[in-house]
């Protein structure tokens, strides 16, 4: 996630998600991301956040390792 969305885009899918971007902890793209995707996990949504990071760059893998 960190190297196909920017900051900006990372707070738009939290909207999409209906997660509070502001209450992710962290400061960076980088712990955005990784706080969402834990986030996610914790709630089950981790289809819906690949589901989204899917429809907006097609071309890369979104495989969870």
């Amino acid at each position: 996630m960190v190297d196909a969305f920017s900051l900006d885009e990372i707070r738009q899918i939290c909207f999409d998600l209906k997660v509070n971007f502001d209450e992710l902890p962290g400061d960076t793209l980088t712990d955005k991301c990784r706080e969402l995707y834990l986030y996610t996990e914790r709630r089950g949504d981790v289809h819906r956040l690949i589901e989204i990071c899917q429809r907006e760059r097609p071309s890369a893998n979104w495989t969870p390792t």
